[in-house]
């Protein structure tokens, strides 16, 4: 059996994890137990797969006061210290989670993210005698709160979900080189049907962002490019999905900007409404940047998830987006310029050929490189091989 552990649980911009769970849960393969930390506060529970929650500590879970943790965990941030903190503050997780490995039969605990849950995973890992893997994606390799070579030193694999992740990793961590394997997360293909792309002769042309609203996807650059590409001439108008820390900032500009009317500000939904959203979409845009502490995009869900439907991407190719985003698949431009933005947009406005032609090729990368099925089954398949190298030890 595997434990299958996640920081918390659903959630919103984590649907690609809930995603995995599902399908993993439904292979005939693999015994697994999936279990969190915490759960995600306001967002309802999915109906499958079961989820074991792990209790903590009452003490060490209260609220602490505004700012205390994000203070304490940024002075310990990359250090041993940090490791330190959390062995305090997971204890009963820790503890919870040992038993369970220990009744269960458990031979091998995975965790999504370089975070708390690989932490912990570690932790019991090492004490019960198993083997552990980790799930990297992106924040968690570039921003570590702990030392990646003793999170990871003793890991029996790792599951990258772009290139630039596992890049960052073995270029930190030679030794998993051999141990790191880039897997995508994947789509089920009929969930997102393809529509080829268009905008009807003298209709605004409507652009979508979904995510969220953190520096590093890039907003406000968004915003100034859609204020200078309207002072062309062009009616361009944005629907933003997504919430997050600066949503009241992002607001205020867009005002100052004189774009209150043509922006409208959805919140965040769930995955069915991103697809309605999609579908009224003429353009996906992705500003993304490397924010100041050095956090980037892997590859967002959302891009593939365009791709998928035809709904033409523009973006920057910062972190993994590059992976997938080329003059053959979208409209790049550069990352932290808005000029370099409102370029891209009265391009493809005035491109419907390019527009159909580039969707096409999206949509094929999307069933060459991300099918979850297929993803799905190499995750099986890395997973048998930890659990047979884990019985030979």
């Amino acid at each position: 059996m595997i434990a299958y552990v996640v920081n918390r649980y659903p959630c919103w911009s984590e649907s690609f994890i809930q995603q995995d769970m599902r399908l993993l849960a439904q292979s005939a393969e693999l015994d697994i137990r999936f279990l969190a930390l915490e759960a995600e506060p306001g967002t309802p529970m999915p109906p499958r797969p079961d989820v074991h929650f792990l209790k903590r500590d009452a003490r060490v879970a209260r609220k602490p006061s505004p700012g205390r943790s994000a203070r304490l965990s940024g002075a310990f941030a990359g250090t041993r210290a940090a490791m330190l903190l959390s062995r305090l503050r997971r204890r009963r997780q820790c503890g919870e989670l040992a038993q369970l490995v220990r009744a269960a039969d458990i031979a091998h605990i995975h965790a999504e993210f370089a975070d708390v849950a690989a932490f912990v995973a570690r932790q019991v890992a090492c004490e019960t005698g198993r083997t552990y893997s980790v799930g990297i994606h992106a924040r968690d390799v570039f921003c570590c709160k702990y030392p990646l070579n003793r999170l990871l030193g003793r890991a029996s694999g790792v599951m990258a979900c772009n290139a630039t992740a596992a890049h960052q990793l073995t270029a930190q961590c030679p030794a998993l080189s051999e141990k790191t394997r880039i897997i995508h997360h994947g789509l089920v293909l009929d969930d997102w049907p393809f529509r080829a792309p268009g905008v009807s002769a003298g209709k605004h042309l409507a652009a979508l962002f979904v995510g969220r609203l953190v520096e590093k996807k890039g907003v406000d650059i968004l915003l100034h490019g859609l204020a200078a590409v309207r002072a062309k001439g062009v009616d361009v108008r944005l629907v933003v999905v997504g919430s997050g820390p600066e949503e009241g900032a992002l607001q205020a500009l867009a005002a100052d900007l004189g774009l209150s009317s043509v922006v409208a500000w959805r919140g965040r939904v769930d995955r069915e409404r991103v697809r309605d959203e999609m579908a009224k979409a003429h353009c996906l845009v992705v500003p993304g940047r490397i924010a100041k502490d050095g956090d980037r995009d892997g590859v967002p869900n959302v891009v593939v998830e365009a791709m998928a439907t035809g709904l033409p991407v523009i973006g920057t190719r910062v972190g993994g987006i590059g992976e997938v985003l080329s003059e053959s698949t979208g409209w790049p431009f550069d990352a932290e310029s808005a000029e370099a933005l409102t370029k891209a947009l009265a391009e493809f406005a005035g491109s419907p050929e390019a527009a159909a032609a580039r969707a096409d090729a999206a949509r094929g990368l999307v069933e060459r490189e991300f099918d979850a099925d297929a993803c799905i089954r190499m995750r099986v398949a890395m997973f048998g091989d930890m659990l047979a190298r884990g019985r030979e030890q």
